[in-house]
């Protein structure tokens, strides 16, 4: 994460990911970042 919005900036402040299996998660906004496994695992869905 490189920016929210949120009150507690948690999330922007966690390590970054690389790994599969790997989350980032901001409770406040409801959103959840994982890696998936592979080049061919299909998108769940892009945020803005």
């Amino acid at each position: 994460m490189i920016w929210a919005d949120c009150p507690d900036q948690l999330c922007v402040h966690q390590k970054a990911i690389s790994g599969q299996g790997e989350t980032i998660v901001c409770l406040p906004n409801k959103i959840v970042v994982e890696i998936a496994e592979g080049e061919d695992a299909d998108l769940d869905a892009i945020s803005r």
